[in-house]
């Protein structure tokens, strides 16, 4: 037994890119499944009194996909808003808990993941894709060490936030 938690990330995630007329209930019912159901199980049972420390911190992995749109991307557009809005409303209610609720929002990071959705798109659409993402497109690290600083105590004045992680992607 290594006694209470102190922290807990949800970095799980599907990426699921069909056009509205193609998407079945099917897929949207996984991406959902898996995105966001797995987060809100996963802070459920992280909360228990048994399980987490206090002081303790809940970093859910999201993505810019929540903040803005994107073609055929509205099953993982929708988890990955509903994570967001998870955070937020799940920080108000756990803050008396002394459990800090936040996520990290990643633009295009170059994983197994996003190599296997860079195989659906012409080389133009990569290229402009990459364009968009001002400081080009990020590394694991680069989410990792954001992540970590959500987690450790330098932010233990921040609850309920979303930070954008995306190399200028969402500001234009």
């Amino acid at each position: 037994d290594s006694g209470p938690l102190h922290g807990l990330v949800h970095a799980a995630g599907t990426l699921s890119s069909k056009p509205l007329r193609f998407l079945e209930l099917t897929d949207w019912s996984e991406t959902l499944r898996v995105n966001l159901d797995s987060a809100f199980a996963l802070a459920k049972g992280f909360r228990q009194r048994t399980v987490c420390a206090s002081p303790s911190s809940i970093v859910f992995l999201s993505s810019v996909a929540g903040l803005i749109g994107s073609p055929g991307k509205s099953a993982y557009a929708a988890s990955k808003g509903g994570i967001i809005s998870l955070t937020r409303t799940l920080a108000v209610e756990l803050a008396r808990e002394r459990i800090r609720v936040n996520c990290v929002s990643p633009g295009w990071v170059e994983t197994e993941m996003t190599a296997m959705d860079a195989k659906t798109m012409t080389a133009e659409q990569l290229e402009h894709l990459r364009q968009r993402h001002l400081l080009g497109f990020g590394q694991a690290d680069d989410v990792a060490n954001a992540i970590a600083f959500m987690l450790a105590d330098t932010s233990r004045w921040i609850t309920g936030s979303n930070l954008v992680v995306d190399g200028g992607f969402s500001i234009q």
